[in-house]
């Protein structure tokens, strides 16, 4: 029998959201036992196709099937974030996150809305959650910098990006708020080597409107760095 999950989460990660949902459907069509797996992934698909209702319908769809599946959880606030209901989002990641608290994406995205809506203390909170999950995860330490740097702890910021550095030594957002803790602790000749080493990943022009300002939720959106923004199925 056709693994309609393996096959389907292939489909996704290749960006192929039309056939992976086609292939979806096959395989719900056909009695595939995995019926909860398959909606997740043909969520995923309709959020590839900005079709954010019917994503959510998906995800809702998967919940019921298998109240334990935590990826069916937590996408269901990827939906609901993409039609910008944040608030809302946070009430679903928060619900993941009581009932799955190790899953790390769920960690991950709560945290970041949880900054983005200004409770930095539940933040880092749930940020820390997931470093002593993955205590090498060099995301999570600049996720975590960036809310010190907005409480001002410019010393404890500097000291995570130093580590998030020897983990990863190519992402610029790194060398932009090391940039300003130097800056903020009087370094200004390491604030400038910072900088000019920022700029050579994310160059002048490339910038917001306004310019790299000193506070780093303005590096990108929706905040946080750049990861897998789902959980595909069946890969």
């Amino acid at each position: 029998m056709i693994d309609y999950v393996a096959r389907s989460g292939a489909l996704l990660k290749d960006g192929k959201a039309q056939a992976a949902l086609i292939l979806c459907e096959q395989g719900i069509g056909e009695g595939c036992p995995d019926v909860a797996a398959l909606h997740v992934n043909e969520g995923i698909a309709y959020l590839y196709m900005n079709q954010f209702e019917k994503s959510l319908e998906m995800f809702d769809k998967a919940c019921e099937e298998d109240p334990a599946d935590g990826d069916a959880q937590y996408n269901r606030s990827m939906a609901i974030r993409a039609m910008q209901r944040h608030e809302e989002a946070l009430a679903n990641y928060e619900i993941t996150y009581e009932k799955f608290p190790d899953h790390f994406y769920n960690i991950m995205n709560c945290g970041n809305v949880r900054r983005r809506l200004g409770k930095l203390d539940e933040a880092v909170e749930v940020y820390e959650h997931g470093l002593a999950l993955q205590p090498d995860s060099w995301e999570l330490m600049y996720n975590i910098a960036c809310v010190k740097i907005m409480q001002g702890k410019y010393e404890e910021a500097l000291d995570l990006i130093n580590k998030a550095l020897e983990l990863n030594d190519d992402f610029g957002e790194l060398y932009y708020c090391k940039a300003i803790c130097l800056k903020n602790l009087g370094d200004e000749a390491g604030k400038e080597e910072a900088y000019n080493i920022a700029i050579k990943y994310k160059p002048e022009d490339d910038r917001p409107p306004h310019g790299w300002g000193p506070n780093p939720e303005a590096l990108e959106a929706p905040h946080g760095p750049c990861m897998r923004s789902e959980v595909i199925k069946g890969i």
